[in-house]
C-alpha cells in the first residue's frame, strides 16, 4: 500500500501527484490498473453516484466503511484514504477520532480519512492527527454542509474576501495537523495563494491549476 511518506516526497520534489476516486471493487481495480495513480479517494460522492442518493448527506459511517472495504481490496499500491461522512465527526473531537479508528480498524488498508471545514474543524482535525491518523481537509465548496441546490458547484472562492477566507482556513487546518488540503471550486487567487504558501499538498479535486496535484473522480 502507498504511504503518505512517499506523497509529500513527491510534493518535496515538485513532482506531479495523480490521485483517482473510488467507490468500490470495479473502481478500485481501475486504479490501481491504471499505473501512475499515486492516491485512491473513497469519496462520499459515491452516495448519489452508485447509491443513487441525492447528495452525501444521507451516507452513514457504516456505508463509508462498507465501500472503502471493497476499495482496499483492489487498491494496493496508491494510499488509501476514504471519506469519513457528515455526523460521524461533528459533534466532538472524541466523536471524530472514534470515527477515524473504525474507518482505518474495519477498512484494513485505508491509511487516512479526508473531513470537510475550515476553522470549526480545528480541534477535530488535531485529535484524530494526535493518533497518528493522517487527516485531509477539504474546504472550498463543502457538499456536506450545503443543502443541495442548482448552484452546488458554483464556487465559494470567487471573491476577494472569500478568497482569503478559505486561505485562512486552510493555514489553520495546517497548523491543527492536516497533511494535506483539497480544494473544490475556489477561485484561482485562492488556489494560488494555498499553492504558494502552504507547506503541506493542495489537492484539486477535478482540476489541477495551482495546485500541487489533483484527484478526478471516473463517473
Amino acid at each position: 500500500m502507498g504511504t503518505l511518506r512517499k506523497l509529500l516526497e513527491k510534493h518535496g520534489k515538485r513532482k506531479a501527484i495523480v490521485g483517482l476516486t473510488a467507490w468500490d471493487y470495479p473502481s478500485g481495480l481501475l486504479a490501481q490498473r491504471a499505473g501512475g495513480i499515486d492516491m485512491v479517494l473513497v469519496s462520499d460522492s459515491l452516495g448519489k453516484i452508485v447509491l443513487g442518493l441525492p447528495g452525501s448527506i444521507g451516507l452513514s459511517l457504516d456505508d463509508m466503511i462498507h465501500h472503502a472495504k471493497a476499495v482496499a481490496r483492489a487498491v494496493k499500491t496508491p494510499f488509501l484514504l476514504a471519506d469519513l461522512p457528515m455526523g460521524s465527526y461533528e459533534i466532538s473531537p472524541e466523536q471524530a477520532l472514534t470515527s477515524a479508528i473504525r474507518m482505518i480498524k474495519e477498512a484494513p488498508g485505508v491509511s487516512g480519512v479526508k473531513l470537510e471545514g475550515g476553522k470549526e474543524i480545528i480541534p477535530q482535525v488535531s485529535k484524530i492527527t494526535s493518533a497518528g491518523i493522517p487527516v485531509f481537509c477539504q474546504v472550498g465548496i463543502t457538499p456536506q454542509r450545503t443543502i443541495q441546490t442548482a448552484n452546488d458547484e458554483e464556487g465559494t472562492g470567487r471573491s476577494e474576501v472569500s478568497a482569503s477566507e478559505i486561505f485562512d482556513d486552510a493555514i489553520c487546518l495546517q497548523n491543527a495537523g492536516a497533511v494535506g488540503i483539497m480544494l473544490t471550486a475556489v477561485s484561482q487567487e485562492a488556489a494560488k495563494l494555498m499553492r504558494d504558501h502552504l507547506t503541506v499538498p493542495t489537492i484539486g479535486i477535478g482540476y489541477d491549476l495551482f495546485t500541487s496535484k489533483a484527484v478526478c473522480k471516473v463517473e
